[in-house]
């Protein structure tokens, strides 16, 4: 089962104010993490999105926009989770924008059941990481 992640921190992102250049992590109230869609973790789909989201002067997010990288079967079930976890997330009102970077990535042994950690790696990098899902047909069923 996915659980869905909030972090209430000053998060993740280069951000940018309309007057001032503020560092990483400095207007994220809120963030809210996607989870890795079941169908595509089931599909071993592995990929990276570049998130830009634009913000009004209330930090209401006005437009995320979603480009996929280094992708293996990149998804649009995953720039689903990922937009709506944004368009839920609170940033401060100084703040006009944000680019943060989205992965999710298998690691580990496989399993039979979807369980997720969250990595975040510095500047502006947060990653769903799941283990392999178990290979649940039976011999028979494999194609070669």
């Amino acid at each position: 089962m996915c659980f869905r992640f909030a972090l209430l921190l000053a998060a993740f992102g280069t951000l940018h104010a309309q007057s001032e250049s503020l560092g990483p992590l400095s207007c994220i109230s809120e963030l809210q993490l996607p989870n890795y869609v079941l169908l595509a973790w089931q599909s071993r789909v592995q990929a990276k999105y570049s998130v830009f989201v634009r913000l009004d002067d209330d930090g209401i997010v006005t437009k995320v926009s979603i480009k996929a990288s280094l992708s293996r079967g990149a998804s649009v079930l995953l720039e689903r989770e990922i937009r709506q976890a944004i368009e839920v997330s609170r940033f401060k009102t100084r703040c006009t924008a944000a680019e943060l970077v989205c992965s999710f990535s298998l690691e580990g042994p496989e399993s039979e059941h979807l369980r997720t950690t969250i990595k975040y790696r510095s500047p502006n990098e947060f990653g769903v990481v799941a283990a392999p899902p178990k290979n649940m047909m039976e011999p028979s069923e494999r194609r070669n």
